[in-house]
């Protein structure tokens, strides 16, 4: 079943990420709180794993090659 996922990147310690978040309401805005500079977009996958690799593929690597997860939860890195 495919579900929506907000997906952005951001930088942590100078190394390039992905986060994708599941939009669970249409009506939902997780994306209010990023900051005003950051990319983001709303894509519609089978898994937040996948979403992330989506995201990956559209701001760091157009061929998906090299996609890391980040230890830490990055909401505490970028979300205000």
């Amino acid at each position: 079943m495919n579900k929506p996922f907000l997906i952005f990147p951001y930088t942590h310690e100078n190394k390039d990420y992905v986060e994708a978040y599941p939009l669970h309401s249409p009506w939902q805005s997780s994306y209010s709180r990023l900051p005003d500079d950051t990319p983001y977009a709303i894509v519609v996958c089978s898994s937040r794993n996948q979403a992330r690799r989506e995201a990956y593929k559209l701001w760091i690597n157009e061929f998906g090659k090299g996609f890391n997860n980040f230890a830490a939860n990055p909401r505490s890195h970028t979300l205000k």
